[in-house]
């Protein structure tokens, strides 16, 4: 019988930010001394000035140290992202 590995634990500390993206809109995450990391709840955005996939519910995307992020709603059908400060 196969196991299933534990889900990964959000350190101690960590906050969370929701953000809610209208049709058509941008989602602008400024630089920041801290790692990030930015799931979607509902909708697609895609990653501006970048080839890597449309971001979807359930994927996550870390931002590192020092770097912004630019979301953009392309299929105008809004998104909901949730932000995960470490």
């Amino acid at each position: 019988m196969a196991r299933l590995s534990a889900p990964p634990r959000v350190p101690l500390g960590a906050k969370g930010v929701i953000h809610s993206v209208g049709k058509g809109g941008v989602l602008h995450l400024r630089p920041s001394t801290t790692t990030r990391a930015v799931s979607l709840v509902r909708g697609t955005l895609v990653q501006r000035n970048s080839k890597r996939p449309s971001l979807r519910p359930g994927t996550v995307r870390l931002v590192p140290v020092g770097r912004s992020l630019t979301l953009a709603d392309l299929a105008w059908e809004g998104a909901l992202a949730v932000e995960v400060v470490f």
